[in-house]
């Protein structure tokens, strides 16, 4: 018989206090006092653990029945007249506004659009399309909470997230810590597993100082094999 074996707490507890006799287990009293007992077929893989090296094992073995899922984002957006800059969730002081239907988070963006790529998922444009007025000058956090709400439903769970902001303004290092951290908060995810970079176009092409900001993210999740 495999453990482990469910019993009604207070009634398993019962037996034992009212027997006379010693059982190798719960189930052998049961049995002898006339409970009504189902049996359910087990598995090798649904082992006792007793010892920390039963955990390591069984860390191997849940290991080896997920799969790796990668997602690409990317967003870019203009400059417009305005005084804020929103960026990973937080609103900064900024000579330029982005020109979006919503907020225009290219991170928070960029981000969602790797997630839904990572799971077959489609698009932003696919679950939030510009000619729908509901989205207009939506908060993105909204948009990014869709992507971890299907991350959810798949019971996958996300290893790691590569940023990149491409842009000459704002300068990227001031804020760095702050988006950092605020997407750590929105995301549940460890700081140490995200990674934030920014990279200047040296003033050349569209995306310069006067024209717009674009960012890229990667993402990697972990889902179990039969939620892809």
């Amino acid at each position: 018989i495999q453990t482990p074996q469910g019993f009604d707490l207070e009634g398993i507890i019962s037996l034992h206090r009212d027997c006379n006799k010693i059982y190798t287990d719960d189930i052998s009293l049961a049995l002898e006092a006339g409970l009504n007992v189902k049996f359910i077929e087990g598995g090798k893989e649904n082992f006792k653990i007793t010892s920390s090296g039963d955990l390591d094992m069984f860390s191997q073995i849940t290991y080896g029945r997920k799969i790796s899922l990668v997602g690409t984002g990317f967003d870019i957006h203009k400059f417009t007249k305005g005084n804020t800059i929103t960026l990973g969730g937080i609103e900064f002081k900024s000579k330029y506004s982005l020109l979006a239907n919503s907020d225009g988070d290219v991170l928070l963006h960029a981000i969602t659009d790797a997630i839904f790529g990572a799971i077959g998922a489609g698009d932003l444009g696919l679950h939030f399309p510009d000619n729908n007025k509901s989205f207009k000058n939506k908060n993105s956090t909204f948009f990014l909470e869709k992507g971890l709400n299907l991350i959810n439903k798949k019971n996958a769970c996300i290893v790691n997230l590569d940023l990149n902001l491409i842009c000459d303004y704002p300068k990227i290092t001031p804020l760095k810590t702050s988006i950092v951290k605020n997407l750590s908060k929105l995301m549940n995810l460890d700081i140490s597993r995200i990674n934030l970079k920014a990279t200047s176009t040296e003033n050349e092409g569209f995306i310069n100082s006067k024209n717009g900001i674009a960012a890229q993210a990667i993402i990697s999740i972990e889902a179990p094999k039969d939620e892809r």
